[in-house]
C-alpha cells in the first residue's frame, strides 16, 4: 500500500492528504508478451471517484532472452517515455490508458508501471460472437490515421530523441 500511494502521489494523481489504505494482487488473465502483469485492486483512506480501483502493474520481463532483446532495442524505456511523455499530448478523440505512475531505472533498464485496466473482450478469439466487427476495424484505423496526422514530422523534434530510428544503428544489426 505505501508503494501505490507514493507512486499515485509522485504522478500528482492523488492528493497528499490520501493514502492507499490496501493493495490485493492477482494474476492478470492475460499475460504480457514483454512483460510481466498483475492485477492490483485498490482501497483508499479517502473514497476517491477520480483514482482507479484497479490497474495493471506491469514490470519488465523476467526471462532473461526477453529482457535481452527489450534492452538491444531500447523497448521499455520507449515504452515507458510514451507513456510518460508522448500520450499525453495526443488529442482527447484518441483514447489510451492512463499512466498512473511508474519509473524506468537507466541503470538496470527496469520499468514498472502502474497502467489502467482496460478490458479487451475482443481479442478472446475463441469465442467467435467475441471477434472484432468491421465496425471495430473502422474505429481502430480512424484512431491510426487521427495519430499519423498527429505524428506527422514529430520524430524530428526536441524531446523524442527516446524514439528508436527505424535507419538508426539498432535496427542497422538486422539487415532486410
Amino acid at each position: 500500500a505505501a508503494w501505490a500511494t507514493s507512486v499515485l502521489r509522485a504522478g500528482g494523481k492523488m492528493a497528499q492528504s490520501n493514502s492507499v489504505s490496501s493493495v490485493a494482487v492477482s494474476a492478470l488473465g492475460a499475460q504480457g508478451l514483454l512483460s510481466e502483469l498483475c492485477l492490483a485492486t485498490l482501497t483508499y483512506a479517502e473514497p476517491d471517484a477520480e483514482l482507479p480501483t484497479q490497474v495493471v502493474v506491469k514490470f519488465s520481463p523476467a526471462e532473461l532472452k526477453t529482457r535481452l532483446t527489450m534492452n538491444i532495442f531500447g523497448l521499455s524505456k520507449a515504452e515507458y517515455l510514451m507513456y510518460r511523455h508522448f500520450l499525453p499530448t495526443l488529442p482527447k478523440t484518441i483514447t489510451t490508458p492512463t499512466l498512473w505512475g511508474g519509473d524506468f531505472n537507466y541503470t538496470s533498464n527496469k520499468v514498472c508501471m502502474m497502467l489502467d485496466k482496460v478490458d479487451a473482450t475482443f481479442l478472446d478469439q475463441t469465442d467467435a460472437a467475441k471477434m472484432p466487427t468491421v465496425a471495430h476495424f473502422e474505429k481502430i484505423f480512424e484512431c491510426l490515421a487521427e495519430l499519423h496526422a498527429h505524428c506527422w514530422g514529430q520524430l524530428e523534434q526536441p524531446g523524442l530523441g527516446w524514439v528508436e530510428q527505424v535507419d538508426g544503428p539498432v535496427f542497422a544489426l538486422f539487415p532486410p
